[in-house]
């Protein structure tokens, strides 16, 4: 039986309690912690996700950029040689005199086909050249102009016209 009036009793009785009320702190605690931890495994779960997903994009544009500044590196090296190509080429065409291969090949047609065409001297050299002339500037035939097309004193003689062999 139980005796209340003892003090013994009331003192495993109260040790009783406090221990089940520690017990009872601990488990809260215990839960408390877990759940606790259980969120964060799961937020490292979902960290891990999302940089897992942000490596795979970044690859993705490192890739397309990697492949972007190679085809611009093809572009630029085609570039540089067709420059220098051009730069060859153009030191060859600066070497030509194309205004006295044009005044040959225009002479030879106009002998070969028995045709006169109207010559003039280009200023005091001995070579002459159609009235229409080539433009190396301007990459084309043009005619010299109207104030100039008379020569001197008006006369066709020194205007590039040739003179009548009766």
């Amino acid at each position: 039986m139980l005796v209340v009036g003892d003090s013994t009793t009331w003192t495993a009785v109260g040790t009783s309690a406090f221990a089940a009320l520690v017990m009872l702190l601990a488990l809260g605690a215990l839960l408390a912690w877990r759940r606790s931890s259980s969120r964060q495994l799961r937020n490292v779960h979902d960290s891990a996700t999302r940089t897992e997903a942000l490596v795979v994009e970044l690859t993705e544009r490192l890739d397309a950029v990697r492949a972007e500044s190679d085809t611009a590196r093809e572009v630029g090296e085609r570039a540089e040689r067709e420059a220098r190509r051009l730069r060859a080429v153009s030191e060859v065409a600066s070497l030509l005199d194309l205004d006295g291969v044009a005044q040959r090949m225009l002479g030879e047609a106009a002998g070969a086909t028995g045709g006169s065409a109207p010559w003039r001297s280009s200023g005091g050299g001995s070579s002459a050249s159609p009235v229409t002339t080539w433009s190396a500037s301007s990459r084309r035939w043009r005619r010299p102009s109207p104030r100039h097309s008379r020569g001197r004193a008006g006369s066709r003689r020194h205007a590039g016209w040739p003179t009548s062999t009766r």
